[in-house]
């Protein structure tokens, strides 16, 4: 049996590994398990790249299906009750972190202070109850979820029975009323919008301090 060829020195033997006996055929398997060596680790590497590719993809794709759209809907009326309501016209769960509702571009705090400034409502309970016999219908907005395709009512205004025609005044000012809110979905992507276009600005977070709309309960 041969034994593989062996080097010795001063303090070691060392053996050699057997050779073909070939030059170039033994550099032809060096380079080759070279070859091999960088192509496994190619493919380990894109491999793994591929992996994160589909990783990113998948998790937008979830984003992306619960996607929240917030928009307001006005339906008017002078014969019977003019209604707005804010739906959610996307396919994800809206998290409404906050609502103002500005007249003449300055914020309002409550409905009864808008409809005192926009429409000639009482400012007694009174004075309402004559106006409005059957009661205004408000909701308070801020801080609540919306499901995919839910409405939630913002204000109902009846037809009013006075002569100040409160109803009316109401629909002539509905130009100058805009609306504002910042929402975010449950992965916490959130947008600011003025509820009547369709391109919300991102944003980080929600801005704090807002005022926002509410019903007129203390």
């Amino acid at each position: 049996m041969l034994e593989p060829p062996t080097h010795t020195g001063v303090d070691h033997v060392h053996a050699h590994p057997r050779h073909v006996g070939h030059r170039w055929i033994d550099l032809i398997l060096a380079l080759t398990a070279v070859f091999i060596s960088g192509v496994s680790l190619y493919v380990a590497v894109e491999h793994g790249r591929i992996e994160q590719q589909l990783v990113h993809a998948n998790a937008q794709l979830v984003q992306a299906n619960s996607w929240p759209f917030l928009q307001i809907d006005g339906q008017y009326s002078r014969q019977s009750t003019t209604r707005i309501s804010l739906d959610n016209a996307g396919i994800g769960p809206a998290k409404l972190e906050t609502f103002e509702v500005l007249y003449q571009g300055q914020p309002i705090k409550d409905f009864y202070t808008l409809m005192e400034r926009c429409c000639g409502l009482a400012a007694t309970a009174e004075g309402r109850r004559l106006q409005f016999p059957n009661g205004l219908s408000i909701s308070n907005r801020a801080k609540q979820v919306i499901r995919p395709g839910e409405s939630q009512l913002v204000m109902e205004v009846p037809a009013s029975l006075d002569q100040h025609d409160v109803s009316e005044r109401f629909l002539k000012a509905s130009n100058s009323i805009t609306y504002r809110a910042c929402y975010c979905s449950v992965f916490d992507q959130c947008w600011i919008s003025d509820l009547v276009g369709l391109q919300p600005a991102p944003a980080a977070t929600c801005p704090t301090g807002t005022s926002n709309f509410n019903d007129g309960t203390p």
